[in-house]
């Protein structure tokens, strides 16, 4: 790194970057056995697991991750209720913000559990019939989807920005 000497000079009296975060290749491994563990559990016990996973090693006082999960937890639960009325972002970032508070709090993660054993009932019919489609009848209708969506985005913009331009 031309620009900074001193990452590459020895001796050098200032401190690399890599002792405040670990590697990106470290990180991506970290997230992908995460996601493996989440996903290996039982439907019905995955939130609960994480959970029980996340404060196994977590030791007494101050942690900055536990507020850092909590607090984005809540700016993206809130962003997810702001984008509620929009068909399917809303959900979708709501629930994912549910999901990081319930790594740090249990009721939330058992509400989690018990929420997604009520979804996996609610659309079994609806992921049969999906698996039952051939592929040119799931394009036609992933592009019908992706052109409504897109409408609403339209009309959306448009109702809170356009307004009558005069």
């Amino acid at each position: 790194m031309q620009g900074l000497p001193w990452f590459s000079r020895p001796g050098s009296t200032r401190v690399h970057l890599s002792y405040f975060a670990p590697l990106p290749n470290d990180m991506l491994q970290k997230i992908k056995d995460s996601w493996r563990q989440f996903t290996d559990s039982e439907p019905g016990q995955r939130f609960e697991d994480r959970y029980n996973r996340r404060h196994e090693n977590a030791g007494g006082g101050f942690n900055a991750g536990l507020l850092l999960h909590i607090g984005a937890g809540i700016v993206v639960t809130l962003a997810g209720l702001f984008f509620l009325p929009a068909p399917g972002p809303g959900t979708l970032i709501l629930l994912a913000g549910l999901g990081l508070i319930g790594g740090e709090f249990l009721p939330v993660a058992r509400f989690m559990d018990r929420a997604e054993v009520k979804v996996r009932e609610w659309t079994k019919p609806a992921k049969e019939a999906w698996n039952r489609l051939s592929p040119p009848v799931k394009i036609v209708l992933g592009l019908i989807a992706l052109a409504c969506g897109a409408t609403v985005m339209y009309w959306g913009y448009h109702l809170l920005f356009g307004g009558s331009k005069r």
